[in-house]
C-alpha cells in the first residue's frame, strides 16, 4: 500500500517512523497521530526514556532508553546531543523496513510530500558523495555559512532516507568531555567573545552530529568550533550538503513544529529549497531549474528583523556594514543587490576613509616595557600637546604610549595621529594609537585605552595634565624597593594657565600604608586622581576596570576596589608626598560640568554603601572603623556637596536650590 501522493516511489509500508525524544502527552500524541494518518502501513517506534507513561500512545513498538543525560553548551543553555544520538540509534537498530524517517516527538506530519523529492536528486561529486542515496531534511535552522557563522550545520529536527544510509549518519560516539568543556581548556576566539561570550562546548548539537558523520569519509575539516566560519570551512559544509542532502521547506518536507522555536534561533539565513538547488547544480555537477523567485524567503521575511538585527550590529562594530549589505542583498536576491549596489559602494569608500582613523601601533620590539602611559583624549589638542611633551621629556624611557582617542572631528583625530607619529621619530618610544567611536565617555575611553596595554605597570594621564621629567625614574626605584606594593600614588598639585613641570621635586617622602592604614585615614576624604595612580596592569583581571555606569566619581569607585584587593591579599599602597604631579583646573573638565557636579552627590553615596558592605564582610575590619568610615564619609559628601552648589552660577543655584536642600537635610 502507498501514502496517496503523486509519483511517488515509496511506499508507506516500506517506511519505519523512529519517534525519539521525551514524551510530551499533548504534543507526542498529535505527532504518532499524524505519522498514522500519513503513513497508514508504517512501522511506528517510540524511542524515548526509562520511567516514561506510554500507556495511552499509538505506536508499534516502544524502547525505554537509559538515559545518558546531558552537559552544558554554555552558562544557560542544556546541549542534549548524547540523548538525541542514543535515542535515534536505538530506533533505526530496531527498525525492520528499507526506510527510516526519524521525527523529533514534538513535531506532526501534516502530509507525505517529502517523498516527492526521495529520487528526483541523482547527480554527484563522488569525492563528497558518502551514502547510498540521499537523507531528505527540512530547511529550519539548516544555517547558511556564507551569511550565518555556523558551519557544518544541517536541521536535525526530522530526517528521512535509507536505513543503511540513517545508519551511516546516526552512528557515532558520543562528543569526549573536553569537546563538552572546550573552551574552558581554550582560549576563546574574538568571535566567540563578540557572538556567544558563555559558550562551554565546542559544537552545538546539529554539528556535532553532521560533523561525526563527514569525518568517517574525509581525512580533514576546518570547522575548529561552533562559529569557525572560514572559506574551507564554507566550502566543505555545502559540498557536504550538495552531495548528500535534499533540502526542503517545512511546506515541502509536510511538517509542523508542535512547540514555538528558540528566541535565539535564526529562522532568516537558513539554506532554503532554492538555495540548495544552487549548491546542488554548483557542487554536485546538476542541471536542475532555478526559479528566479525564493518564495520560502518571502514566507520567511518576519525572521527578518531578528536576524539581521544582530549581523548588523557586529559589522558595525567591525566597519564592515558595505561587506554585510553586499552579501544580505545578493543573499534575497540578485535583483535587490543591483537596487542598492549605489549606496553599497557609496558606504565602502565611507569605511575606506574610516580605516585610516582606526588604531594603529608602532612598536619597534616585542620586551614587555616597564610602563604603560595611557592616554584618554577627546580633542583637547593644546593641552594634549603639552601632555605628550610632559612624556617626551622623561628620564625614564622604558615605557609605552597609549592614546585612546573618542575625538569626534575627523580633522582633530588626524592631527592627534601626526603629533603622535613625530614624537615616536624623535623618541623611539613605542606608540599605539585607538580610535573605535566618537564621543565614548570618560570611563569608556579610559577602558579602551587600558584594553591595548603591554606594560607590567599603567598610569592614566589626562590628557590636560602633566608630569615632571622624574615621574617615572622615581617611581620604578619605589617599585624595585616596595615589591610588595600593588599601587602607588601622589599628592597632585593643581593649576590652572600654566606651571612649570620641568622642575625636579627630589626631597619627596614616601610612606608604605597597609589598607587598613588607607581605610582609615584616606578612603573616605580622598581618592589620587587618575594622572597620579599608578597600579599594577594584572590588578585588573581581578577587580575590572572602570564602572561605565558612573558620571564623575569613576576614580572614587576604582580605588576603592584597589584598597579593598590589597587589605584581601595582604599588599601594601606607595603614598609619595612630592610635587611632580599637576593637575590642570579649567572649565571644560569633566569634573567642572554641571550636570556632573549634580551627580555627584548620589554617585559617592552608592560608593561609599558599597564600601560598606564590602568592609562588613570582613571580618579583619573593626567594627569601630566601619562606623567612623560611614560617619566620616556623610561628612565628606556634604561638604562637597556645599563646595559644588556654591561653585555653580547664581541662575543655576536658584534653579536647584530645593534639590540641594534636600540632599542637605538627609542622613545618607
Amino acid at each position: 500500500m502507498f501514502a496517496k501522493i503523486k509519483n511517488q516511489s515509496v511506499g508507506s509500508d516500506e517506511i519505519t517512523v523512529v519517534v525519539q525524544g521525551a514524551v510530551d502527552p499533548v504534543c507526542t500524541t498529535k505527532c504518532l497521530s499524524s505519522v498514522r494518518k500519513h503513513l497508514p502501513n508504517a512501522e511506528i517506534i517510540l524511542s524515548t526514556w526509562e520511567g516514561t507513561d506510554v500507556s495511552d500512545l499509538d505506536y508499534d513498538e516502544v524502547i525505554l532508553n537509559e538515559d545518558p543525560g546531558s552537559f552544558m553548551m554554555s552558562g544557560f543553555e542544556k546541549n542534549n546531543v548524547r540523548r538525541q544520538i542514543y535515542s535515534t540509534i536505538k530506533g533505526i537498530k530496531q527498525a525492520r523496513k528499507k526506510y527510516i524517517l526519524k521525527i523529533r516527538s514534538d513535531i506532526k506530519l501534516k502530509n507525505a510530500n517529502f517523498l516527492k523529492y526521495f529520487n528526483r536528486f541523482n547527480d554527484y561529486d563522488q569525492r563528497w558523495h558518502f551514502l547510498q542515496g540521499r537523507i531528505i531534511i527540512p530547511s529550519t535552522v539548516s544555517r547558511d555559512p556564507r551569511i550565518w557563522e555556523s558551519p557544518m550545520c544541517p536541521s536535525d529536527w526530522c530526517s528521512f532516507g535509507l536505513k543503511s544510509d540513517m545508519l551511516n549518519l546516526w552512528d557515532i560516539d558520543f562528543p569526549t568531555h573536553e569537546e563538552e568543556e572546550w573552551f574552558k581548556r581554550h582560549p576563546k576566539p574574538k568571535i566567540v567573545s563578540d557572538i556567544y561570550p558563555s559558550l562551554v562546548s565546542r559544537f552545538n548539537p546539529e554539528q556535532f552530529i553532521w560533523i561525526g558523520f563527514v569525518k568517517k569519509h574525509v581525512k580533514e575539516l576546518h570547522s575548529d568550533h561552533m562559529f569557525d566560519v572560514n572559506p574551507q570551512s564554507i566550502t566543505e559544509t555545502l559540498k557536504s550538503f550538495a552531495n548528500n542532502l535534499i533540502v526542503l521547506s517545512l511546506c515541502q518536507f509536510g511538517l509542523k513544529p508542535l512547540k514555538p522555536a528558540r528566541k535565539g534561533s535564526d529562522r532568516w539565513h537558513v539554506i532554503t529549497y532554492r538555495n540548495f538547488l544552487q549548491i546542488y547544480n554548483k557542487y554536485s555537477n546538476g542541471h536542475r531549474f532555478i526559479p528566479p523567485i525564493d518564495w520560502q524567503r518571502i514566507l520567511l521575511f518576519k525572521y527578518f528583523k531578528y536576524s539581521t538585527k544582530r549581523l548588523l550590529m557586529i559589522a558595525k562594530k567591525q566597519n564592515n556594514v558595505a561587506e554585510f549589505l553586499k552579501k544580505e542583498a545578493k543573499y534575497i536576491s540578485p535583483f535587490l543587490y543591483f537596487l542598492v549596489k549605489p549606496y553599497i559602494h557609496w558606504q565602502r569608500r565611507k569605511e575606506k576613509r574610516a580605516q585610516n582613523l582606526e588604531s594603529w601601533e608602532v612598536v619597534s620590539g616585542t620586551q614587555k616595557p616597564s610602563f604603560s602611559v595611557v592616554i584618554p583624549t577627546h580633542g583637547n589638542l593644546g593641552y594634549f600637546s603639552q601632555a605628550l611633551d610632559s612624556l617626551k621629556n622623561q628620564l625614564y624611557r622604558d615605557f609605552e604610549i597609549v592614546v585612546s582617542d573618542d575625538t569626534p572631528q575627523r580633522r582633530e583625530r588626524k592631527r592627534i595621529q601626526r603629533m603622535l607619529r613625530k614624537l615616536n621619530s624623535e623618541t623611539l618610544l613605542d606608540v599605539r594609537y585607538i580610535f573605535t567611536k566618537a564621543s565614548l565617555g570618560q570611563s569608556k575611553n579610559m577602558n579602551q585605552g587600558l584594553s591595548h596595554i603591554r606594560g607590567t605597570w599603567v598610569r592614566i594621564l589626562h590628557d590636560d595634565d602633566l608630569l615632571s621629567p622624574s615621574v617615572l625614574r622615581d617611581e620604578y626605584n619605589l617599585i624595585q624597593r616596595y615589591v610588595n606594593a600593588i599601587a602607588l600614588f601622589h599628592d597632585p598639585i593643581p593649576f590652572r594657565k600654566k606651571i612649570d613641570y620641568s622642575v625636579v621635586d627630589s626631597s619627596f617622602r614616601v610612606l608604605e600604608w597597609s589598607a587598613l592604614t588607607t581605610i582609615q585615614t584616606h578612603l573616605h576624604r580622598r581618592c589620587p586622581v587618575p594622572s597620579s595612580l599608578v597600579f599594577r596592569s594584572d590588578l585588573m583581571d581581578k577587580i575590572g576596570k572602570f564602572d561605565p555606569s558612573l558620571c564623575r566619581a569613576v576614580d572614587w569607585d576604582f580605588w576603592r576596589r584597589i584598597v579593598l584587593f590589597a587589605h584581601g591579599t595582604g599588599n601594601t599602597l606607595i603614598y609619595i608626598q612630592d610635587k611632580n604631579v599637576f593637575y590642570r583646573i579649567h572649565n571644560k573638565s569633566n569634573t567642572n560640568k554641571i550636570k556632573t557636579k549634580l551627580k555627584n552627590y548620589g554617585e559617592y553615596r552608592d560608593i561609599a554603601k558599597k564600601t560598606e558592605a564590602s568592609l562588613k564582610a570582613l571580618s579583619s575590619v573593626p567594627p569601630l572603623l566601619i562606623d567612623y568610615y560611614v560617619s566620616q564619609a556623610l561628612i565628606y559628601r556634604k561638604t562637597r556637596l556645599v563646595d559644588d552648589y556654591f561653585s555653580l552660577p547664581w541662575w543655576w543655584r536658584i534653579y536647584y536650590w530645593g534639590k540641594f536642600r534636600e540632599l542637605l537635610k538627609s542622613r545618607v
